[in-house]
């Protein structure tokens, strides 16, 4: 029993933690007295109470009962203020000790005892003296009342002195204890503030603590998620290099080294055949002193995949400036520096061949020119085109003609020397920039054409093009880097200048570039531009030469294009018609032609003369999608009857696109058009197209004619090909003819038309009519007439005469 309640006591009297405050611990004891005070109270004041009324001492119970009543007051509403309380506590002790004292005598002193030592608990230093000089004031007033009403004076009664004595050792125990106690609980103040202060430090480290903890979490989980790997390394010693310490999880899923495989290991363990050793010494060697360095290293996971990394080593040091570890941050740059090759690849090099592309060829011809000409040095470029590429593509496709490039590619790259260079410009042009060829610009023109003379005869060698063999020739213009003054751009446009003058002189040359090629080109130019506003100028002017039969009658007549140049003179048409096939104004000039003629055949109807008009048709111009149309467009404008136009298209027509050259010949022959094929036998003669197609004629070249009757061979070719057409049923008209030798063996031979200087000059249309007879006549040939044809001359069967007729 007794434990138990010695048990709730120490309970009821322990602090808890959280009174921090001195004024707080001091409520709280003050509450536990209290309540203990109404406790023991309860337990003291019955029995006195009741004793006090057994002995009548009324006084004594109303006391006791005042007492119990006010500390049950003072418990029961605990939020009043602490010194109020206190001060309310200390008063009922003070009154109790002085009424105990009135009654009792000097042996309830213990209650005035109680009074300082519990105001310098609850209250302070301060209030405590001033209880205690209460206290001695109290009793000495009441030990020395007696004394007083016996109105003896006080210093000759001994009872007095003994008051005083009394009161005096009172107030010496009394202050003791009273001053222990202050200055016990000013020290347990101090202690409090001091473990206040610690607990409030202790909680500020505690929350740094706390975030530097939840910061150290945070970093850790963003270095082991980071893309980069991370490896920490402490600091090499005298005797071995760094060693990793610690690595992250994407270090462990780039390499496949678990941490257990790497910690305690140095860098050696990533190295491998293609490893930079000097590399990796130099970053070994930098962890011995204290500046951060990068690096690139060819470096091997624990498969032995090579890996490109990326290496940034960064020192750590302490507050001494002490190197205690190294932090080295890593890279797996692998596919960026594959990525950057491939662009590089794309940017600078050719996708199809592999060989540098125009880019790469300026660049190093930028770097090229000033080192030579610091030097004095001399190289040179080749402008390489081959000769009939489109052939591949057109006949075979372009898969083989991918092929052939990428062939013609590999065999110059083959050929070349150190120093030299080969790209490819696009299409089937390339380029070699060679290295140093001397300083005499007469051998470094030797040794240029040399080359070139190498790459014409490599391209020369045949090409195996998916099982089939090819030979392919090249047109090679070449040029000096000699003048000071060259720029990329004019070594370029020189080389390519020779070019196509090695390819206009019969391709698979070689040309070496002059300053007349330059001039020429630059007359071409000049001529190009006067050649676009030559139809607005009215420069241009259709003529017309016409053609005769074995008799000298007039039977036909073609419609010849030519230009007044106001400042050139007179253009022939073998000078700007090539100029407009390149360049495109054939098409517009085409049809001008076309309207021209159509007019032409009116103007020759309305002055009564019925013959076939002859007009000279492009290629380019046929090939228009929409030439059928633009025909019959212009034949229902003019009125002109399209049986009085005959076409005249070369052969080279008929090389590309047979199939579809048929149909719209066909679909022209059907409007009234007819057709004949200029400068027959020069070009692809075959006899296929010649039963395939809706032809009218054949004329025969005048290479041919101008050596016949004199040259044997060219005698024999005009024969056959007069045989050939009669076979067919096709008329023949021999161009050329300028004496009366070459008439009479082709009026002997059949040939129904001719048209040459012997007749007649090309002349403007209304002066040719003006020479006419009266209308309705034949129109003359001028130059001259043909005797009839002598006996022995082969006459025609009737029936080609027939179908000639008919055709006509």
């Amino acid at each position: 029993m007794l434990s138990t309640l010695l048990y709730r006591l120490r309970q009821q009297l322990t602090i808890p933690d959280d009174l921090v405050e001195f004024d707080q611990w001091r409520d709280f004891v003050l509450s536990k007295i209290i309540a203990i005070s109404v406790a023991l109270g309860m337990a003291t004041a019955i029995p006195s109470v009741l004793l006090a009324l057994g002995a009548q001492q009324l006084q004594i119970a109303a006391v006791d009962i005042s007492a119990l009543v006010w500390l049950i007051w003072l418990w029961r509403w605990p939020g009043q203020r602490l010194r109020w309380r206190a001060a309310s506590f200390l008063a009922l002790a003070y009154l109790l000790g002085l009424f105990f004292l009135l009654t009792i005598g000097v042996a309830s002193q213990a209650y005035l005892l109680a009074v300082p030592v519990m105001a310098a608990l609850f209250m302070g230093l301060r209030p405590a003296f001033l209880a205690l000089v209460l206290n001695a004031l109290t009793l000495f007033v009441v030990t020395c009342l007696p004394h007083a009403m016996a109105a003896i004076p006080w210093y000759e009664n001994t009872l007095m002195l003994e008051s005083l004595i009394t009161t005096l050792n009172f107030i010496f125990v009394d202050a003791l204890i009273t001053i222990s106690c202050a200055v016990l609980l000013h020290g347990l103040a101090q202690s409090l503030k001091r473990q206040q202060r610690i607990l409030h430090s202790l909680a500020e480290e505690q929350r740094h603590l706390q975030w530097a903890n939840k910061a150290l979490h945070l970093i850790g989980t963003a270095v082991a998620n980071l893309n980069d790997m991370i490896m920490i390394l402490d600091p090499p010693t005298a005797d071995s290099e760094a060693h990793i310490v610690f690595v992250n999880d994407a270090f462990v899923q780039g390499t496949g080294y678990t941490r257990a495989e790497v910690i305690g290991k140095n860098l050696d363990i990533l190295s491998g055949p293609d490893t930079d050793q000097a590399e990796a010494a130099r970053l070994q060697l930098s962890t011995r002193g204290q500046q951060a360095t990068h690096g690139e290293l060819f470096c091997y996971t624990k498969e032995r995949q090579r890996r490109l990394l990326e290496i940034d080593m960064v020192p750590v040091t302490n507050d001494e400036g002490r190197v205690t570890n190294w932090v080295s941050i890593v890279r797996d740059i692998t596919e960026r520096k594959q990525a950057e090759q491939h662009i590089h690849q794309l940017a600078y090099y050719d996708v199809l061949t592999g060989l540098p592309n125009r880019r790469l060829l300026l660049d190093s011809m930028a770097a090229f020119l000033p080192e030579r000409r610091l030097e004095r040095q001399i190289g040179a470029l080749l402008y390489i085109d081959l000769d009939h590429f489109k052939n591949i593509n057109d006949t075979r496709g372009h898969t083989i003609g991918d092929l052939f490039l990428r062939q013609v590619a590999q065999r110059l790259n083959d050929m070349l020397a150190p120093g030299e260079m080969v790209a490819r410009l696009g299409g089937d042009e390339f380029v070699i920039l060679t290295g140093v060829l001397g300083t005499a610009p007469d051998i470094c023109r030797q040794n240029a054409v040399a080359l070139a003379e190498r790459a014409r005869e490599a391209l020369l060698q045949p090409f195996a093009l998916d099982g089939t063999p090819y030979t392919s020739g090249a047109s090679i213009g070449v040029t000096l880097s000699s003048d000071a003054l060259q720029t990329v751009d004019d070594l370029l446009r020189e080389a390519d200048i020779a070019m196509y003058h090695a390819k206009s002189n019969g391709r698979n040359r070689i040309a070496v570039f002059e300053a007349a090629m330059q001039t020429e080109i630059e007359q071409k130019l000049a001529l190009e531009s006067d050649l676009a506003q030559a139809i607005e100028r009215r420069e241009l002017e259709m003529h017309v030469q016409p053609q005769v039969d074995f008799a000298g009658r007039t039977v036909g007549a073609e419609l010849l294009i030519r230009w007044h140049h106001p400042l050139r003179g007179i253009i022939e048409p073998e000078v700007f018609i090539p100029l407009a096939e390149d360049n495109g104004m054939i098409l517009g000039l085409g049809e001008w032609v076309l309207r021209h003629g159509c007019e032409t055949v009116l103007r020759m109807r309305s002055a009564g003369y019925e013959m076939p008009l002859s007009i000279n048709v492009s290629p380019r111009q046929f090939r228009q999608i929409d030439f059928v149309e633009q025909v019959g467009a212009m034949l229902l404008q003019t009125g002109a009857p399209a049986s009085a136009l005959i076409f005249e298209v070369t052969e080279g027509l008929l090389i590309e696109s047979l199939d579809d050259t048929i149909v719209r010949m066909q679909q022209l022959a059907k409007l009234g058009i007819r057709f004949s094929i200029d400068d027959f036998g020069t070009g692809y003669s075959s006899m296929s197209y010649l039963k395939r197609l809706p032809l009218y004629e054949l004329k025969i070249d005048k290479d041919f004619i101008r050596d016949t009757p004199a040259s044997a061979n060219d005698t024999a070719i005009v024969s056959l090909i007069l045989s050939m057409a009669h076979h067919f049923g096709l008329r023949v008209v021999a161009e050329g003819v300028e004496n009366q030798a070459q008439a009479d063996f082709l009026a002997a031979n059949g040939c129904d038309a001719m048209q040459g200087y012997l007749f007649a000059r090309p002349m403007p249309i209304g002066q040719w009519l003006q020479q006419a007879p009266a209308a309705g006549g034949t129109p003359p040939a001028t130059a001259g007439t043909l005797p009839p044809p002598p006996p022995s001359a082969p006459m025609l069967p009737a029936a080609n005469r027939a179908r000639r007729s008919i055709r006509r």
